[in-house]
């Protein structure tokens, strides 16, 4: 299973397993996450843009490290991600991430790392 997360978030195989487990932790915040987002918005019904919870809870809930990564990844249905990406796109629409040219973020970088 670690070494099918390891893929999924773009990690090195040499990751300690610890660090892979608390990236994981993170994708488990994602629900959440996006569901305070929607509930910003009135005009999103929520029945409609965030009905695929209870799914992605169920598929949290069955893993276990110790299994396959396909045992995890078949509880993803295709309409479950479709569902997300729907939020997905709303979420982009009306909250659109804000580009940080590299210059800039390095001179941020700089700043920082000078206080």
């Amino acid at each position: 299973m670690l070494v099918a997360w390891r893929a999924v978030l773009s990690l090195a195989d040499d990751v300690d397993d610890l660090i892979v487990m608390s990236k994981i932790g993170k994708v488990f915040t994602l629900p959440s996450i996006i569901t305070t987002h929607i509930q910003r918005f009135p005009d999103l019904p929520e029945k409609l843009y965030l009905g695929w919870r209870n799914d992605i809870s169920s598929a949290f809930r069955a893993i276990q490290f110790n299994t396959s990564f396909g045992q995890f990844s078949t509880r993803l249905s295709d309409s479950l991600l479709t569902s997300i990406s729907f939020c997905a796109h709303e979420l982009d629409r009306r909250m659109p991430e804000k580009d940080v040219a590299r210059e800039e973020l390095k001179t941020i970088r700089e700043s920082a790392w000078a206080l």
